[in-house]
């Protein structure tokens, strides 16, 4: 069991997205943020920055961090646009290092998690959205998707690679939770955030680590299931289809008829035609 290196959570100021043109691009000239730190993730492009004195190249899907109080310059390259998502925020601590530093100052300033990429874009976007609705609560929502990015950024930068190793045996531990809970419920009608909180993660997360592992989203999981399930009972059962479509969990028979002759490339009727054992 690891001892958590936050001391405090941080408090989101504000997430913005920006695109900018090849031409005529990006420019901020060399400022500083004495009260909040500001964190990127390059979406798509490249930039060119200098961070505490220290130069740096960025492209695509790298996070650039400018921690409080250094000063920085940044720019695009002429040949090419750039899309990037900012995050400000305040009250960070971490052991060992000054109040809204996620890194010690000497380590680089730009950096990426390769096996997280889909994640973090993914939770960032979910961050921006939640912050860009004014619905209810979005503010403390959004804080808190913060607070699971920046543990997760220090997982990775500071635990790896056990970490990384223990959170894919996870990641495996909750795809086979999963997989249980479609097989269990499969004739019932399912959502993929119910399938979600079934395995106590967000829709987002489980759709990329049940790719990642089966190839194939849980929705698309839950009807390669049901079609399996349907071909069985028209080969062993007179059923009829609608009948046959309910017990898989499908209320239309219609949609039932139109999904199976997508997945199948032969509608209900014509699979228990050509499946039928032939006549003596």
């Amino acid at each position: 069991m690891y001892r958590s290196i936050i001391e405090t959570l941080p408090k989101l100021h504000f997430i913005s997205h920006f695109t900018y043109s090849a031409q005529p691009g990006m420019h901020y000239p060399l400022h500083h943020h004495s009260d909040q730190t500001e964190l990127l993730f390059i979406v798509d492009g490249q930039a060119k920055y200098v961070i505490d004195g220290k130069s740096y190249g960025a492209e695509k899907h790298h996070f650039v961090l400018f921690q409080q109080g250094l000063w920085h310059e940044e720019w695009s390259l002429p040949s090419e646009g750039i899309e990037f998502f900012c995050l400000s925020f305040s009250d960070l601590q971490l052991s060992g290092l000054p109040p809204n530093y996620l890194l010690d100052p000497e380590k680089p300033a730009v950096f990426h998690m390769p096996s997280h990429t889909s994640e973090a874009l993914a939770m960032i976007r979910e961050m921006y959205e939640e912050m860009s609705s004014g619905a209810p609560e979005s503010s403390l929502i959004a804080e808190q998707q913060l607070a699971i990015l920046i543990a997760r950024l220090c997982r990775h930068l500071y635990y790896a690679p056990h970490a990384a190793a223990k959170e894919q045996s996870n990641r495996n531990h909750a795809v086979k939770l999963a997989q249980r809970f479609i097989a269990e419920h499969y004739n019932k009608p399912l959502s993929l955030a119910e399938i979600a909180r079934s395995v106590w993660t967000s829709p987002s997360y489980l759709s990329h680590f049940f790719k990642e592992a089966t190839g194939m989203s849980p929705i698309q999981y839950t009807i390669r299931l049901r079609m399996d399930a349907a071909k069985h009972l028209l080969q062993t059962t007179d059923d009829a289809v609608e009948h046959i479509a309910e017990r898989v969990g499908y209320s239309s028979a219609t949609s039932f008829h139109n999904l199976f002759k997508r997945e199948i490339c032969q509608s209900p009727g014509e699979y228990r035609k050509s499946a039928a054992p032939p006549a003596t």
